[in-house]
């Protein structure tokens, strides 16, 4: 990950080398950059094991110094909340803490056995079938970071539009829960299992639409069961960021940013089993990964990036 980050910056340096050369320079008399203060609005969402859900707003606040006309230094913080949901069926879910006490999963004893049961107060409580789920998750996030923000401005009469690179690192914390119950402290097995044997002999792709539905319609998503967590919900990340911006009335910056954040964990979703092996579950390959796509204001005091 180090190296990706590296090899990013690197190549922004080459790419803008050139171009420097091209900026007309103005006296040192000039220089007089201030703080810019930006507040965005924008979304999330999460590449994991869970199929992304809608899109729900995120917001954030930003600090920004110029240190020269192609480069600057900004601290940020972001708040929003992302929501998952599969629409393709699980039964491997022994090893997931959030449900082992609420659904039934099948467990391979020594020797190659397959029962199926739950978990109830620690001891595993044996049932003559096992149930479906379909994973879904709300994690609520909050995140500071501080970037280096490289900045290409496009000629145009006043170089009134630029590109935007940044790239750094900060600390996300989050909080992850499932829609395990409904209202009366009931899981969703009935619903899960009726859906399933409804599209079994289908194709689950063709029918995502339909399970989405039927699921939405069927549970009351109130997300009140804690997700599976390991270790602490607050972790280091580093992240990297593409935008465009343009300025007007002298002191104004409007700026469309996309970021992705690389986090060390797997349970930003609450789900880290693979399917297989069935009945003593193996852990997910990959890292979850967030990207957020942001629409910021801001205000400089006196002086913009480039101008």
């Amino acid at each position: 990950m180090l190296q990706k980050i590296i090899y990013s910056f690197l190549l922004i340096v080459f790419f803008y080398s050139p171009q420097a050369q091209t900026i007309k320079k103005t006296p040192k008399t000039d220089h007089k950059y201030k703080w810019i203060v930006g507040i965005g609005l924008g979304t999330m969402y999460m590449r994991s094991d869970v199929t992304p859900g809608k899109l729900l707003l995120s917001k954030s606040i930003n600090l920004y110094k110029p240190i020269a006309k192609w480069f600057g230094v900004k601290l940020n913080f972001t708040n929003g909340n992302i929501i998952g949901q599969n629409y393709i069926a699980s039964q491997n879910f022994g090893k997931n803490t959030a449900l082992s006490d609420k659904y039934s999963f099948p467990i391979r004893k020594a020797g190659g056995q397959l029962i199926s049961g739950y978990i109830s107060n620690g001891t595993f409580v044996q049932t003559s079938k096992t149930d479906i789920v379909y994973y879904n998750y709300k994690t609520k996030v909050n995140a500071i970071n501080t970037s280096a923000e490289f900045t290409i401005p496009i000629p145009y009469n006043e170089p009134r539009f630029g590109i935007h690179f940044s790239i750094g690192v900060g600390f996300l914390n989050y909080n992850t829960k499932t829609d395990a119950l409904d209202n009366n402290g009931k899981n969703y097995a009935t619903l899960y299992n009726d859906i399933y044997n409804s599209t079994l002999n289908t194709n689950t792709l063709n029918n995502k639409k339909e399970i989405l539905t039927k699921l939405k319609n069927g549970r009351d998503h109130t997300y009140e069961t804690e997700a599976e967590q390991v270790g602490k919900s607050t972790n280091f990340y580093a992240f990297r960021g593409l935008g465009i911006s343009y300025k007007f009335k002298k002191r104004y910056i409007i700026k469309i940013e996309r970021t992705d954040n690389f986090i060390k964990t797997d349970l930003l979703d609450g789900q880290r089993w693979q399917e297989i092996a069935y009945g003593d579950a193996v852990l997910t390959r990959e890292f979850d990964k967030v990207i957020g796509y942001n629409l910021n204001f801001s205000y400089c005091f006196k002086k913009l990036i480039f101008q």
